[in-house]
C-alpha cells in the first residue's frame, strides 16, 4: 500500500530530528524525498550516507518551507503525497491508515492523523476554517462545549501541516503551498483551497504521528521571518484569502474583545496570566491596524 506514497520532507539544520524521522519511514516502501534548504549541520550528508534510497534535493539557499515543499511535490511520483515535517515520527501503520482512509473516501482530498506530543498527550486533531462563529467559540472560552472527542473521526476545515496526506489529483487541481507565506499558516490557506475546490478535509484518529512541535521551527526559520511585522503580513495574507477584509477585521475585533475580557477576569482569579492575555490583545490591535493599512 505504501508503495503508492511519496513522502516530502523539508529540512534545514534538523539532522538528528530528520534521522529519527527517516528511520521511522524505513520499514515502508514509500518514495521519500528530502528537500534540504542549505543546511550547515550535515543533514544532507547524513541523508546521502545513511539513506541512499532517499531522493535528496540540495538547495543552495534556504528557500523556506512552502517553496521547498513545492519542489518536492513536483518531483514526487506517487499517487498519494504525504507532506511531513522533519520533527515527526511516522510509523508505517500511520501512513497505511491514511492511505486506506483516502481509498475508502473518494471525496476526501486531504487527511491528517492524530498528532501527539512526545509524552503521548494530544497536540492536534484538526480545526475549523477561520470564521466569525469559530472565533466567538474560541475567544470566549466555549470550546469545551463545542469540541469533539479526540478519537472521533471528523470532517474538519484544516489539519496540522506536520503530516498531511493528499492525492496527486488534488495538487494538480488546487496547487501546492502558497509561497507568499514565509512560515506558518500555509496549511490553513492550502486546506481552504482544497475545500473551495470541492474536496473534503478529514481528521483520522485511527492513525497517529508524534510531533516534537516547534522542533524544526527554530532551525528552519530565519530570524527575519520571526519578526512581528513579517508574522503580521502572513496572518493578514491568510485572513484576506480565506474570509476577506470585512470578516477578517470582525474576527480580529472579537479576538481582541475576548482577550481583554479574559484579562480583566484574570486580574481577579489568575493574575499570573494577565500579562500574556494583554500581550495577545496588543497583537490583535496590531492585526486590525495591519488589515486596514497593509504593509
Amino acid at each position: 500500500m505504501t508503495e503508492q506514497v511519496s513522502v516530502i520532507i523539508v529540512s534545514f539544520n534538523t539532522r538528528e530530528l530528520l534521522r529519527r524521522c527517516l528511520e521511522s519511514l524505513a520499514p515502508s516502501e514509500c518514495e521519500v524525498i528530502v528537500v534540504d534548504n542549505a543546511s550547515t549541520d550535515g543533514s544532507a550528508e547524513m541523508v546521502a550516507r545513511e539513506h541512499p534510497r532517499v531522493k535528496l534535493i540540495r538547495n543552495a539557499e534556504n528557500l523556506m518551507f512552502a517553496k521547498a515543499n513545492n519542489q518536492g511535490l513536483r518531483e514526487a511520483r506517487g499517487e498519494y503525497l504525504l507532506m511531513l515535517n522533519s520533527d515527526t515520527v511516522a510509523p508505517k501503520d500511520c501512513i497505511e491508515g491514511l492511505v486506506k482512509f483516502l481509498e475508502e473516501h473518494p471525496r476526501a482530498g486531504a487527511v491528517g492523523p492524530k498528532v501527539l506530543n512526545l509524552d503521548g498527550s494530544m497536540q492536534s486533531k484538526g480545526y475549523p476554517l477561520p470564521s466569525i462563529r469559530t472565533t466567538l467559540v474560541t475567544s470566549f472560552g466555549l470550546r469545551r462545549w463545542c469540541g469533539w472527542p479526540e478519537d472521533e473521526r471528523r470532517r474538519v476545515g484544516w489539519v496540522s501541516g506536520c503530516c498531511i496526506l493528499t492525492r496527486r489529483g488534488v495538487i494538480e487541481q488546487v496547487g501546492g503551498l502558497c509561497e507568499e507565506l514565509s512560515f506558518y499558516g500555509e496549511e490553513v490557506e492550502w486546506c481552504w483551497r482544497v475545500n473551495k475546490g470541492g474536496w473534503e478535509v478529514w481528521y483520522e484518529p485511527a492513525s497517529s504521528v508524534v510531533h516534537v512541535g516547534g522542533g524544526s521551527t527554530t532551525a528552519t526559520v530565519r530570524e527575519d521571518v520571526m519578526r512581528p511585522a513579517v508574522q503580521l503580513r502572513n496572518f493578514r495574507c491568510v485572513q484576506l484569502r480565506t474570509v476577506g477584509l470585512a470578516r477578517a477585521l470582525m474576527i480580529s475585533w472579537i479576538m481582541l474583545a475576548g482577550n481583554l475580557l479574559k484579562g480583566l477576569v484574570a486580574l481577579v482569579v489568575r493574575p499570573s496570566v494577565v500579562g500574556k492575555l494583554f500581550r495577545q490583545a496588543r497583537w490583535e490591535c496590531a492585526v486590525c491596524r495591519h488589515l486596514i493599512c497593509g504593509d
